[in-house]
């Protein structure tokens, strides 16, 4: 069965939290029609935006999507780190993101997984989603973490922590390990 996979992109985002997501997920397809040939491949992924445009990683790169958050579902969700340093941005975000967080809780009520990584729990814990749950995000950010969510069970020194159907990995490129 083809599991359905949404990777998000938003402005400011890692690159590659997207790319790299993608390129696992392709490879993994690639492998299992090797060892099944005729099998369906085990993921579909999609690219979602907020609004369905195209959107700008930190490091300028466009991201091209393949649509937008309104009415798309998916059975996995995958969420990028917000590439900010000063605490202000990191704010100015999550109020711009807050719409995003939404939509992440109300994937997750529909059943959906939820992996995060660096700075992306602060969405899910945005949405109330980590509360009493245990989670990791970004050393370099973590007292800010604890200060803003402090129902969430944060270890930031771990570098993957699982939950149920939420997962969360500490740096920016521990997409790898979700």
């Amino acid at each position: 069965m083809t599991k359905q996979v949404a990777i998000l992109a938003f402005d400011g985002c890692h690159a590659s939290g997207v790319t790299g997501p993608l390129d696992l997920l392709h490879m993994a397809n690639v492998v299992a029609a090797r060892l099944a040939p005729g099998a369906p491949p085990p993921f579909a992924t999609r690219v979602l935006s907020e609004d369905g445009a195209s959107v700008h990683a930190a490091n300028g790169y466009s991201l091209p999507v393949d649509g937008g958050l309104s009415g798309a579902t998916a059975e996995i969700v995958l969420v990028p780190g917000i590439a900010m340093i000063e605490p202000k941005a990191l704010h100015a975000a999550l109020t711009r993101l807050e719409p995003v967080s939404q939509w992440l809780a109300a994937r997750y009520a529909e059943g959906a997984w939820l992996a995060a990584a660096c700075t992306g729990p602060f969405l899910l814990a945005q949405a109330g989603l980590l509360n009493g749950h245990c989670a990791t995000t970004t050393t370099w950010f973590a007292e800010l973490f604890e200060q803003r969510y402090p129902a969430v069970k944060l270890d930031a020194t771990a570098v993957l922590a699982e939950s149920g159907r939420l997962l969360t990995s500490g740096g920016a490129f521990s997409y790898i390990d979700l």
